[in-house]
């Protein structure tokens, strides 16, 4: 499917700019029918919040109203377009809610195979665990790890952040994983 985002030139003339605006909505309508179903499973695949789902499809498409606003071109793949918006998205929402403290936290009632008693509290021990494990890291690896994994930052941009090399980010996770290996039992 081609999307025509053309802005005509400026002719006085109001049937010309209500019929080209007309054809420009009748062109997101069919996107949107044909591409939000898409999206949709891509966003349920990402994330554990089935109820913003949809907040995160309109989202998709208000971003791409926004920056297709006034200008003068034809997206020949307007797909590929929606989802570099997409997967930006959730790069930002995850940023956001990294900086907000919000954490992705699972009950134990969410966890597959935990319907028995003795599983739940396996998992719990598992659970206190890997904390305990964390918590044990030296302070820099432990900021290093945690930025890695629970705000998912690059190692490049952890490097920035600290002030040091992408080197010195890469033996930090090493030194965590292998800690968390050991304090798990699975030691190499």
């Amino acid at each position: 499917m081609q999307l025509n985002l053309w802005s005509a030139p400026d002719p006085a003339d109001d049937e010309f700019h209500a019929r080209v605006a007309e054809a420009k909505a009748a062109d997101v309508a069919a996107l949107y029918r044909e591409e939000a179903p898409r999206l949709r499973r891509l966003f349920g695949r990402r994330t554990r919040q089935a109820d913003a789902v949809q907040d995160l499809v309109q989202s998709v498409f208000a971003r791409f109203l926004g920056r297709s606003a006034g200008t003068q071109h034809v997206l020949d793949e307007p797909r590929a377009y929606l989802t570099r918006i997409a997967c930006n998205l959730l790069r930002d929402t995850a940023r956001q809610q990294a900086r907000r403290g919000d954490r992705a936290s699972v009950s134990i009632e969410e966890i597959p195979g935990t319907e028995n008693p003795l599983a739940r509290l396996e998992a719990r021990d598992m659970l206190r665990r890997v904390d305990a494990a964390i918590l044990a890291l030296p302070e820099r690896t432990r900021e290093i790890f945690m930025a890695h994994r629970f705000e998912e930052l690059t190692y490049p941009e952890i490097a920035a952040r600290m002030g040091v090399c992408v080197k010195t980010v890469e033996k930090h996770i090493s030194l965590a994983l292998r800690a968390l290996h050991r304090e798990l039992g699975k030691a190499e």
